[in-house]
């Protein structure tokens, strides 16, 4: 069974509940919405919970049940990008010392060729075996905290926990008991953590649960004994994290009005993470006022506001794993095209292009609100223009008060003189075929990357290609239901 929250509850429940998945916990606010769900109260195998900056969901849980429910939401929502990563939170692994990084902090080789870091409470000789569970999931460099950690359906038994009770557990009296039969039943040095799903199960079912488990860690005790290299000892959760791109957002929009009157932009605007903006789409939705030329005004008024101080901060996030800020001077030049403008204070080699920076170049940006590009021109500290890189990217959004965002897509367009060269095109390709950009999307950007090919072919003026850009969008992309909105949010900004 499913138990969802956050932001995007309402149209994942309506989605899911079509798929024929049944639910707990659900909030009074969506069964009202959803009345046709199935709940149950028995159990969690799967929770969607919204990511931290609001721009997508993590699903964890159950290892067989998580790829299936990722990517059905990705299958049915255009525009999702679903990172899976099969050992999860409290994944048990035996770990090779490889290096002491500080002070309670290791790096670890784990099976295969990959590295994890692992943290520890007592000193770790290089070359020594140890156990260490999953506490942050990744696919670089995981963390680790060294010890077993094994999940049962009512409890979580950890060596070196604490014990302590789920944050979804209602009934605090209950809650009491569970602890004091937690304290009572654990090995010396475990921790047990009271999963919500106790609270439907008797106290002897519980105390049976926390017993076999005990049992079960003194065998991988021996296992891990017996071992010669690093090992997976035990399975935890498996854990996806699905990344919604503004045309994800429009979908889900779509699909949430079914259930419940909901704004145009409705989820572009509750990810930005602004509460006022969050309780005033909720009031006109409730008044049944939302008009779409009201909501694009106000998405376009969080862009003017970002820009007005003349600097601009920009995330670019990195899938399966990474992010970085840049920041660039930053104003509005015509048709709601954005120029941001920097120079180069440091010497080195700028990447993809292939060429020397030298401090006292400008490098000169253009953009655009739900723009899929951003097109950076080079030039020398006299003017001579030294080369074009344009990132592929999703739609460039509102992330919180103060930034803008987007994630690149790996695949970018160059020209150096004469010559336009299409990069990382195999990094793109990578993305498809790990199921992390699906296929129907993938001819989208492909599309687009052919069309930058001739704007950069026909033309040098910066502004020029901007517009060919804008345009080469339009035809790629025509159809989407965010294009709609990309042209009434630059009408609002002009």
């Amino acid at each position: 069974m499913l138990r969802i929250r956050g932001i995007y509850a309402t149209a994942l429940t309506g989605l899911l509940d079509d798929f024929g998945y049944m639910f707990t916990d659900l909030t009074e606010k969506v069964r009202e919405r959803v009345p046709s769900a199935r709940v149950r109260g028995r159990g969690v195998a799967v929770t969607v919970k919204d990511l931290e900056d609001k721009k997508g969901v993590v699903v964890v849980g159950d290892p067989e049940l998580v790829p299936h429910v990722a990517y059905a939401i990705a299958a049915a929502v255009p525009g999702s990008m679903t990172v899976y990563l099969e050992a999860g939170p409290y994944t048990t692994f035996l770990v090779r010392i490889i290096e002491r990084l500080q002070e309670g902090l290791y790096v670890v080789k784990l099976p295969g060729a990959a590295r994890a870091l692992l943290s520890s409470r007592h000193p770790l000789k290089e070359g020594e075996l140890t156990a260490g569970y999953v506490v942050r999931p990744g696919e670089e460099n995981p963390l680790l905290a060294q010890g077993i950690a094994l999940t049962g359906t009512y409890v979580r038994l950890i060596e070196g926990g604490r014990h302590g009770v789920s944050e979804h557990f209602k009934d605090t009296a209950l809650a009491a008991e569970m602890l004091t039969l937690a304290q009572m039943t654990a090995p010396e040095g475990w921790g047990v953590r009271i999963r919500s799903a106790a609270q439907n199960a008797t106290l002897l079912e519980v105390a049976s649960e926390i017993r076999e488990l005990s049992e079960r860690a003194e065998t991988l005790r021996k296992v891990a004994r017996e071992r010669n290299g690093p090992a997976l000892l035990a399975q935890g959760e498996s854990i996806a994290f699905i990344h919604f791109s503004p045309d994800a957002a429009a979908r889900l929009d779509s699909i949430r009005n079914r259930y419940s009157v909901t704004a145009p932009l409705h989820h572009l605007l509750k990810s930005t993470g602004v509460k006022q903006l969050s309780d005033y789409v909720d009031r006109v939705e409730l008044e049944g006022s939302a008009t779409f030329s009201e909501m694009a005004k106000l998405y376009a008024g969080l862009f003017r506001k970002i820009l007005e101080s003349g600097r601009v901060r920009l995330v670019h996030k990195k899938l399966p794993s990474g992010e970085f800020s840049w920041q660039a001077d930053a104003c509005l030049a015509p048709k709601g095209v954005i120029l941001l403008s920097r120079s180069v204070r440091s010497e080195g080699v700028y990447d993809g292009l292939g060429i020397h920076k030298i401090p006292g170049d400008k490098i000169l940006s253009f953009t655009w609100p739900l723009a899929r590009v951003v097109a950076h021109f080079y030039f020398s500290k006299e003017g001579e223009a030294k080369g074009v890189y344009v990132n592929v990217n999703t739609p460039l959004e509102v992330a919180g008060a103060d930034a803008l965002k987007y994630i690149d897509l790996a695949i970018d367009v160059v020209k150096i003189g004469g010559e336009i060269r299409i990069i990382d095109k195999e990094k793109f390709e990578t993305l498809v075929s790990r199921g992390i950009l699906l296929g129907r999307d993938a001819k989208e950007y492909t599309c687009l990357v052919e069309k930058i090919v001739d704007a950069l072919s026909g033309f040098d003026a910066p502004i020029e290609v901007a517009t060919r850009l804008l345009e080469a969008q339009d035809t790629c992309f025509a159809g989407e239901p965010l294009e709609e909105y990309k042209y009434e949010i630059l009408r609002n900004m002009m």
